[in-house]
Formats: structure tokens, sequence, C-alpha cells
């Protein structure tokens, strides 16, 4: 088989990104040896668009630190989140059966813990949506997780409301875990 010149002209991009195989590489070095016309504009070309770009190593060792800083963050949001959302529903059992004690005793308190875990849990979802923005989550499994999560955090919200709104409650957990779906995708 016979290799032609249009041929080599179409290697030429990956020759110079140094993406071609050795036995490619080879045949467009021949190739090159014996046609000093386009070996020099190869040259030109690779010279313009392939400049030497040097990445200060500062650069590479900030990168790394924020990356560390987001997912120590999304670590300790968690634990945050998690813990405002379900210190509402402190509970004890007696002889009526499950008694949420907060919610009874201190609501006002019951609702800014509630609201203030919604606050941790939003910080903990742009946390999230910028761990998967650097590709360190996965994608359809992530938004699941995070959709089952917020229905089951927003438990004590709904709980500490329900004296207020009856039987929607249980409608305000699946706007909240929805609206987190949306958050994350967006």
């Amino acid at each position: 088989m016979t290799v032609t010149k249009a041929v080599i002209e179409d290697l030429l991009p990956l020759y110079a990104a140094g993406e071609l195989s050795e036995d490619s590489r080879k045949l467009v070095d021949d190739y090159l040896a014996s046609d000093p016309n386009l070996r020099a504009r190869m040259k030109a070309a690779v010279g313009e668009a392939f400049p030497a770009v040097r990445v200060p190593a500062s650069v590479e060792t900030s990168a790394v630190g924020e990356t560390r800083r987001v997912v120590r963050n999304s670590n300790n949001l968690w634990g945050l989140s998690f813990g405002l959302s379900y210190l509402a529903m402190a509970c004890a059992f007696d002889s009526k059966g499950l008694i949420f004690l907060m919610a009874r005793d201190l609501p006002a308190l019951a609702l800014l813990f509630c609201a203030s875990g919604l606050f941790a849990w939003f910080f903990l979802m742009r946390t999230k949506a910028r761990l998967r923005a650097m590709g360190m989550t996965g994608d359809w499994g992530y938004g699941a997780g995070m959709f089952f999560a917020s229905f089951a955090v927003s438990a004590p919200l709904a709980l500490t409301l329900s004296p207020f709104i009856g039987p929607l409650a249980p409608l305000v957990q699946l706007g909240i875990a929805f609206g987190t779906v949306i958050i994350l995708r967006s």
C-alpha cells in the first residue's frame, strides 16, 4: 500500500500532539525525511499551534489544596446537616407511644433547628455540586441519593410543622426532596 501525502497531512496533527502509535510515528518520520517542504511546514505549524506553556507548581498545589478543602467541607457539612436536622426529633416513649419532646415542648426551637438544618443541607448541596463539577461524584446515583437523603432529613421539619399543616406534612418533604434535585441539576 502506498501512503500518499494527503494521508500524512491527515496524521500531522496527531503526530505533533504525540498521539500516534510507534508504527504510525515511524511512517510519518520516514515521509517527512523524504519531503523537506512538508517537514518545514509541519515544524512551523507545530510552533504556532503548540506554544510551550509552563504551569507553576503552585497552581497544581493550590488546586489540590482547594479540592481537599471542598471535600473536608463536604464531610463537615454532612455531620452538621444531619445533627441539626435530627436534633429537632428528640423523642421518648411513654404509655401513649412515641413523643417528639422538642416539637411538643419547644416548637420554636425545633423549627429553628430544622431551618438551620435546611440551610446546612443547602450549603452541602452546593458543595456536592462543586465536587460534581470537579468530576469527583457520580451522576444519576448522586441525584437519587440526595433525593432520598433530603426526603429523610426533611422529616423533622414535616413532623414539627404537622400540628400546623396536618396531612400536608409529607408534601413538604416531597417538595424539599424535589427542590434538592432541581438545585443540584442547576
